[in-house]
């Protein structure tokens, strides 16, 4: 007595569930359109366009169009405020050579150079000095100091930091 309305009901469930779905036939969302009315397509796009930054970096460390250069590979150099490490800034240091000197003699002595690098870009570091501004006045100084003292006489004509990311420490 109850088995057929029960029985009705299930069976007319089950034929309008696709409908209900999606899978059954519907009409046009709109005027001229195509779509379904009762399907939500979810769809974002993130920007991944790098050109500008990618053409940025390029142009930064292009080797220049007159004079002699080598480049020593890349070191950390303390960003500091106050006296207290903010974080870490990952340079690369150019060396651009006097008028007639031999690039291969000042190569030889890149593993001298980066050390006198190293040591005097944490003797003088970065000073932070507000929202991504660094001063590296003292470090440029520091660094012309320590790499000249390596090289004869008229060899380095002057020094070029490149790059400069910074990592901050968090705290």
């Amino acid at each position: 007595m109850f088995a057929r309305p029960i029985l009705a009901a299930l069976l007319g469930a089950g034929l309008a569930a696709p409908a209900l779905a999606g899978a059954g036939p519907s009409a046009p969302a709109g005027p001229g359109e195509g779509a379904r009315a009762n399907v939500h397509v979810s769809s974002f796009r993130l920007p991944n366009d790098i050109t500008e930054q990618t053409r940025a970096i390029e142009e930064a460390f292009a080797p220049p169009e007159a004079g002699t250069y080598v480049d020593l590979p890349s070191i950390n150099v303390p960003v500091v405020r106050g006296g207290a490490l903010q974080g870490y800034a990952f340079v690369m240091v150019r060396l651009h050579l006097g008028d007639g000197v031999d690039d291969w003699r000042v190569r030889d002595q890149s593993h001298f150079l980066l050390d006198s690098a190293v040591r005097a870009a944490h003797r003088a570091p970065f000073q932070h000095a507000g929202a991504e501004a660094y001063d590296d006045t003292a470090t440029r100084a520091a660094l012309e100091a320590a790499l000249t003292a390596h090289l004869p006489p008229a060899t380095l004509a002057r020094i070029e930091l490149l790059g400069g990311d910074v990592r901050l420490v968090g705290r």
